[in-house]
């Protein structure tokens, strides 16, 4: 990711026109997955599955319905 930052910051560098938009793209995807990484997937499992967890944790049993 760090290696991208040069070639996003190159706008305007003569034979930068395909690679500047490209890594553009590449560092903000990478970026944003990261973030979502470090912050929905964690907040999503213990909206969800926070209390099954829990119990898990404690050591109690767990139904599983079958759907």
């Amino acid at each position: 990711m760090l290696g991208l930052i040069p070639l996003a910051i190159a706008a305007g560098e003569p034979g930068k026109e395909i690679l500047q938009p490209m890594a553009v793209v590449m560092l903000a995807g990478l970026v944003s997955s990261t973030l979502l990484d470090l912050i929905y997937t964690p907040a999503f499992f213990w909206r969800w599955c926070g209390p099954v967890a829990k119990r898990l944790a404690k050591g109690g049993e767990v139904d599983f319905v079958a759907a």
